[in-house]
């Protein structure tokens, strides 16, 4: 089967040749007298035991009740009160009100690594960040699109154009004692600072106002849309040292470092996300042009084709590995500037392990990192953390037992295997007139398990276990039948 299907695929007009249904006959005729004559008794067995267990997954309370949970939750999305396939459009207002609010509500606090960077100029460490699942969505968006479409004949030609303006604000943020450490190496003045600090953003938060086109057919620049402008609102960004060595300094400097902060965070930021949208645009039309190219490929060798799924995938996974060797050159620039940015778990792999900031979450996972490595056998010291007691009365484990079950073999007569042209099959010419086997030990089966039983020719099988029951195949061992195909 194997050696027929490579055939098919790979050998070009061999699907459409009389010789492909030939051999599938052959193969077909072939199974049929190997599992409905010759081991038909061995695969009765294996489908009466796949059947028998089957069903007894289908009686499993749990999994009743887990099937009968999956059909009405399906019949009340999408049938009405009289059964029929009917639109929910509350649904989709449960989809944005409901869940999936319950689901950021219920992530609660997403924690950020300790970020570290380095440089020729400056030292610096941020640690204990912690995102609050209640400010990953905004407050408000909105989404405001103007479409313009213009049909004319001949000479006047046809346009068409789509803008959308995206508004999003009210994304907050209130991260409290985040640990840093700064150290400022060149320059006036030379400072060294450790704390923590509280990063604010009340209010309506971050916002945005984007306004974006579709891109025209003679620009060069943007190939499916272009961003035409950003306005992004940090009026709010605020900065609270609650524990600094230089605590009165820093307090006095806040309010003129924040007038200076905010007019870069707002200018950095919109920069930011027009750059990062001219680079989409440019990857999906570098991703298309591959596709593309791909596809005239395909007129000079057409057995080679490829779907238009595996194009595009191939395409994508292209752009993915360059976009990998340009981060790879990004990283070696700046180490030939000698700058370093690292994400530390541990303080094993951290560029400033002396740096031990107060509350360190870092210097507590380092810790249990070290008690799983401890322990003479397979339990380590990890496993006592906590408060819990240990259980005084587990409950036992269900008792695994083998469900009694008959299985009786078939009785009906094999079919000849002279066609009704009197010719033998044609996958086994001389297996007609084969001689009957020796007699000698096959298999039978007891009650725990499988056992050995001694039979006098190949036609007896004898089964224990399943009800005494005796069975003789027919004289010839060879004969086809066609009977439960």
């Amino acid at each position: 089967m194997d050696s027929y299907i490579r055939r098919c695929l790979l050998e070009q007009g061999y699907i459409m040749d009389e010789g492909s249904t030939q051999e599938w006959d052959r193969l077909y005729n072939h199974a049929r007298y190997l599992f409905r004559d010759k081991y038909r008794q061995h695969s009765d067995r294996v489908i009466h035991e796949t059947r028998f267990l089957a069903d007894q997954f289908d009686q499993d309370a749990k999994n009743r009740q887990f099937r009968t949970s999956i059909e009405k939750l399906f019949a009340d999305l999408g049938h009405d009160q009289n059964g029929k396939v009917a639109f929910k459009p509350h649904l989709v207002k449960d989809l944005s009100d409901v869940i999936i609010p319950s689901m950021l509500a219920n992530t609660s606090y997403v924690p950020i690594p300790r970020i570290e960077y380095q440089d020729d100029m400056l030292e610096l460490v941020v640690e204990n960040a912690v995102l609050e699942s209640d400010n990953f969505m905004p407050n408000v968006a909105s989404v405001y699109s103007e479409n313009f479409f213009k049909w004319g004949r001949k000479t006047a030609g046809s346009a068409q154009k789509q803008t959308f303006e995206i508004l999003v604000k009210g994304v907050q943020m209130d991260m409290r004692d985040v640990g840093y450490y700064v150290r400022k190496k060149k320059g006036f003045p030379k400072i060294q600072d450790h704390g923590t600090l509280d990063i604010l953003l009340p209010g309506d938060g971050f916002g945005v106002k984007m306004r974006m086109s579709t891109a025209d057919p003679k620009d060069v620049a943007h190939r499916f849309f272009r961003i035409d402008k950003v306005d992004v609102d940090v009026q709010n960004l605020n900065v609270k040292f609650t524990k600094s060595k230089h605590k009165l300094l820093l307090t006095l400097l806040k309010p003129l470092a924040l007038r200076a902060v905010r007019p870069v965070v707002k200018i950095v930021a919109e920069k930011v996300i027009k750059e990062q949208g001219a680079r989409l645009d440019a990857l999906l039309w570098d991703i298309k042009q591959e596709a593309d190219a791909a596809a005239k490929k395909v007129y000079e060798d057409p057995s080679q084709a490829p779907s238009m799924y595996e194009r595009y995938m191939k395409a994508i996974k292209d752009r993915l590995a360059k976009g990998k060797k340009k981060t790879t050159a990004a990283a070696e620039e700046a180490a030939k500037k000698k700058q370093k940015i690292n994400v530390a778990l541990t303080n094993e792999k951290s560029l400033f392990p002396h740096v031990l900031l107060a509350g360190s979450v870092t210097s507590k996972a380092t810790e249990y990192s070290r008690m799983a490595k401890q322990g003479e056998q397979w339990q380590s010291p990890v496993f006592s953390i906590g408060s819990a007691t240990r259980s005084a009365s587990p409950p036992p484990p269900p008792s695994i037992e083998r469900k009694p079950h008959k299985f009786e073999p078939s009785t009906k007569a094999a079919a000849s295997p002279i066609g009704g042209n009197g010719k033998a099959p044609v996958f086994a010419p001389a297996l007609a007139t084969a001689p009957a086997p020796a007699p000698s030990s096959s298999v039978g089966f007891q009650n725990g398990g499988y056992g050995t039983g001694n039979t006098g020719n190949a036609g007896n099988v004898v089964v224990d276990g399943y009800g005494a029951t005796s069975t003789s195949l027919p004289s010839n061992p060879h004969a086809l039948n066609l009977d439960g195909m």
